[in-house]
């Protein structure tokens, strides 16, 4: 009799709804997941000034997934501002010869840079009542890069700059 009154009792609390709550202004609401950096990488055109402007040649960035935090502190029950942190993101940066220039720079990891993009965003909670809250935002970002390394063989040919 125990064993039939505990199981009636998870298979309700299984299937019943969760209970949902309204955001207030002041509240905090803290996430913590995977964030993804995917460059717009489309150029075709690198512009080397000591050898006279474009050499025929492009860069791609590949993309990187980290650690994130988000943390959003509500002005009333729909706004909210966003603050978006995460671990430092990694890229190569491969140089692409789309051209036969006669550089003989070829393809290959030209760089690999590191960086935080740190993120504020305004956002808006359509229905904050629910379990299920679709929001969305604006916000702006300010990447900050502080290691940035050619390899070995594009140092020997005298890149200097990203």
């Amino acid at each position: 009799m125990k064993k039939s009154a505990l199981a009636t009792l998870v298979l309700a609390a299984l299937v019943s709804a969760p209970s949902a709550f309204a955001y207030e202004a002041g509240d905090i609401i803290v996430r913590a997941g995977l964030t993804s950096v995917s460059p717009n990488d489309d150029s075709s055109n690198v512009n080397v000034d000591a050898l006279g402007g474009n050499v025929g040649m492009g860069v791609e960035v590949d993309s990187n997934t980290q650690l994130g935090l988000n943390l959003v502190y509500m002005l009333d029950s729909n706004w909210g501002l966003e603050v978006l942190a995460a671990t430092p993101f990694t890229h190569d940066v491969t140089l692409i010869d789309t051209a036969d220039n006669g550089l003989g720079l070829g393809d290959g990891k030209l760089a690999e840079v590191t960086h935080l993009p740190p993120t504020v965003s305004a956002v808006y909670f359509f229905d904050t009542n629910s379990a299920f809250t679709p929001y969305v935002g604006v916000g702006v970002n300010y990447t900050i890069f502080f290691d940035e390394e050619f390899t070995g063989a594009r140092e020997d040919q005298t890149f200097t700059d990203l």
